[in-house]
């Protein structure tokens, strides 16, 4: 499964230096775009896409990724003020 997070996002490496000098790690945004011949609504994102793009639901394909840092997350439209980060 790791190896299949890290396909799709592309493990990103964090700059620690700046981490270490900030109070705040920041945060990053990825925008994916996937295709499916399938309804993907109540399948969870990594049974979405596999490896080679078949699943139990069907098949998939990543047709867009895109990552980026955001200083702060409070300003972006699909914020949803999630307590999972402390921000």
């Amino acid at each position: 499964m790791t190896a299949i997070l890290q396909r799709i996002v592309g493990n990103p490496r964090p700059n620690y230096e700046r981490v270490l000098m900030s109070d705040n790690k920041p945060l990053y945004k990825t925008t994916i775009v996937v295709w499916s011949d399938f309804d993907p609504n109540g399948v969870s994102p990594i049974d979405l896409v596999n490896d080679d793009g078949d699943n139990e639901f069907g098949r998939s394909y990543i047709s867009y990724r895109n990552s980026r840092e955001m200083v702060d997350p409070h300003t972006d439209p699909h914020w949803d003020n999630t307590e999972h980060f402390d921000v």
